[in-house]
């Protein structure tokens, strides 16, 4: 496995962001993590690139154990990520923001590039060419001499990954790229990704947008309150129905708890007009199943679960 999270715990105070959470990512595909506001997955993402340390649990690599390690080392290593809100140098054009993703692949020290010019105007060349490689590669080389200000929003989510691909990941952990995206941006983003896995890069995303989740993905993941709920392939028979019905369920009871309705007025809608959405109908098994996962029941999978 490229990524393996074993029994991941985070706890702040008394509330606990992850609760035993494991997880492996296989090299070579498209894996989601999906779920409600606050299920977790933020806290996940930055456990996994060292942005915060677990209270128990372990994170591998290709076998090697990361857990706790600096988020430089963790990128020097392979695994670079974007974030859900823009992190860019507005001020830099396009392709000088692409050139500061490519830092890790420098090889010219303080040293050399005191005493031989020549090694380091041919390193700036070669990360040059990588650059304009790597914006032409996001559909952004018509831009490269633009402020990254100057960009719309979807654009700099663009630029945002362009940067973290220039970094030269084995996993490219993606956090919401599409957020704040139009319909036609999200197809772009959606095939994008696809270019990427076919490039032999693995990706782990956070996304809430379920059709595109369900397009691109070889696994789904999705966490509820710092558990994992359920685990699968959106292509496998009735697996796509299911991670619907789940999401769209706890996202649901969210909802009803903000506006402070009761459990029981919960209850009534999801099984009176949810569940049907894919041929359950109230006191169906299966929703059945999913309102007693959320109820308190110690299995949270259901025993037919075949995703």
């Amino acid at each position: 496995m490229t990524l393996e999270a074993r029994d991941l715990t985070v706890r702040f105070g008394g509330v606990a962001a992850l609760a035993g959470v494991s997880f492996a990512v296989a090299p070579g595909t498209v894996t989601s993590l999906i779920g409600p506001n606050g299920a977790g997955k933020t806290t996940a993402f930055n456990v996994i690139t060292g942005f915060q340390r677990p209270t128990q649990g372990t994170v591998h690599h290709d076998g090697q154990a990361i857990t706790g390690w600096r988020p430089h080392r963790i990128a020097a290593r392979g695994l670079v990520r974007t974030f859900q809100k823009t992190s860019l140098f507005p001020g830099l054009t396009v392709r000088e923001n692409v050139l500061t993703g490519l830092h890790l692949r420098g090889r010219v020290g303080v040293t050399v590039a005191l005493l031989a010019r020549g090694r380091v105007r041919d390193e700036e060349r070669r990360l040059g060419a990588e650059a304009d490689r790597v914006m032409d590669f996001v559909g952004l080389g018509g831009r490269r001499g633009e402020a990254a200000a100057a960009l719309s929003y979807g654009e700099q989510r663009l630029l945002e990954l362009a940067v973290g691909l220039a970094a030269g990941p084995r996993l490219l952990l993606l956090d919401e790229p599409a957020s704040g995206m139009t319909t036609s941006e999200k197809m772009a983003v959606a095939a994008l990704i696809g270019r990427i896995r076919d490039e032999g890069i693995t990706v782990f995303l956070v996304e809430h947008d379920m059709r595109l989740v369900m397009g691109i993905s070889d696994r789904v993941l999705v966490l509820n309150y710092g558990r994992l709920i359920a685990d699968g392939d959106p292509a496998a028979p009735r697996s796509v129905c299911r991670f619907a019905l789940r999401y769209a369920f706890h996202s649901t009871v969210s909802r009803f708890r903000a506006a402070r309705s009761s459990t029981a007025q919960a209850e009534t809608f999801w099984r009176s007009t949810i569940s049907r959405r894919c041929h359950h109908p109230p006191g169906h098994g299966f929703g059945n199943v999913v309102w007693g996962s959320y109820s308190g029941s110690a299995r949270v999978l259901p025993r037919n679960w075949s995703g």
